[in-house]
């Protein structure tokens, strides 16, 4: 092939990988079309048509030792999009299923992590909501699905306990493109709260994503990512910060045990939080939605805004199609 034709087909490829991204970014987008209602979604949801433009705020409320605080209405709450107060239209406080995807880094430096990484992501499982569809995705220098060919989702903690238990360590890493994929996977679930939880140490060396590209996604999606952050003296890679970037953009949380034993106590709490969480819902009206960043306060009302409760959700949204 001369030089000039392989320029072209390089140039061609090049191309061709930057629409894909584009179209897995785009397609996580918050604003989209919705599934029909989840026969397990809160009494007094609306189904939500193709046409329905939706932002779904899961959003905990927690008291003193940050504890969970339960038993409040919809009138407890308001929601500001851009400034601009927004109705609610559904409110949830019941432990409702959700759509969970495992992220769980397989890479070469959580060889020693392996076991306290395969207890925690098994307490996850054993304390959901035994009606969540949960997933898993394994990620060295390759992204792949842990459960077996036509099983996007299962709800069998036998099922998921063997994925597990099949895991391996080695390799490069490549977290960025494992959370695109994740990213991608949520689409098809069932339930409209959405949940990933990333179990890592942040490095990358790896991935075509760029950690600009993933976190920009992660804002596009309607999903709350939670992160557990493992590390060891032997991490030279690790990268807390991303951990903690991811979480924080969704309304997640971002945790790091001192000792890589106390994973799975972690991750049975998140569990809990998870359940006992509270789901808002609008269409965002009177604030401009021409591909721009839209930032979003949660706030409490009447006699629950003098407790010196902390509300956690996400702090805002990308509207538009993606842009790299």
């Amino acid at each position: 092939m001369s030089t000039h034709a392989l320029a072209r087909s390089g140039r061609a490829t090049a191309r061709r990988r930057l629409a894909a991204l584009a179209l897995v970014l785009g397609a996580a987008a918050i604003v989209a079309a919705q599934p029909p209602q989840d026969p397990g979604e809160p009494p007094g949801r609306p189904a939500l048509s193709a046409s329905t433009s939706l932002v779904v705020l899961p959003v905990t409320v927690l008291g003193a030792h940050d504890r969970v605080v339960p038993g409040l209405t919809k009138d407890d709450f308001a929601v500001y999009d851009n400034g601009v107060r927004q109705p609610i239209q559904f409110f949830g406080d019941s432990d409702t299923p959700v759509t969970a995807g495992l992220v769980i880094d397989s890479s070469g430096s959580m060889q020693t992590k392996l076991p306290d990484v395969i207890s925690a992501a098994t307490a996850f499982v054993r304390t959901s909501n035994p009606r969540d569809q949960i997933f898993i995705v394994y990620f060295n220098e390759r992204v792949s699905m842990g459960l077996p060919p036509g099983t996007p989702f299962t709800s069998g903690t036998a099922e998921l306990q063997q994925a597990l238990n099949a895991v391996s360590a080695r390799g490069m890493t490549a977290l960025y493109d494992a959370l695109v994929a994740a990213l991608r996977h949520l689409r098809e679930g069932a339930h409209q709260r959405k949940v990933l939880l990333v179990i890592s140490d942040g490095g990358d060396d790896a991935s075509r994503t760029t950690r600009r590209e993933a976190v920009a996604a992660a804002e596009q999606a309607n999903v709350t990512i939670y992160t557990l952050g493992l590390f060891d003296r032997n991490d030279d890679d690790r990268d807390p910060g991303v951990l903690k970037q991811l979480a924080r953009a969704t309304g997640g949380e971002a945790f790091f045990p001192r000792q890589t034993s106390d994973a799975a106590e972690v991750c049975t709490q998140i569990a809990r939080t998870i359940r006992s969480g509270y789901t808002l819902g609008y269409t965002p009206t009177g604030v401009d939605n021409a591909g721009e960043r839209h930032t979003i306060q949660v706030v409490l009302l009447g006699a629950a805004a003098g407790r010196g409760y902390r509300v956690v959700t996400r702090s805002g949204y990308l509207t538009g199609p993606a842009r790299w």
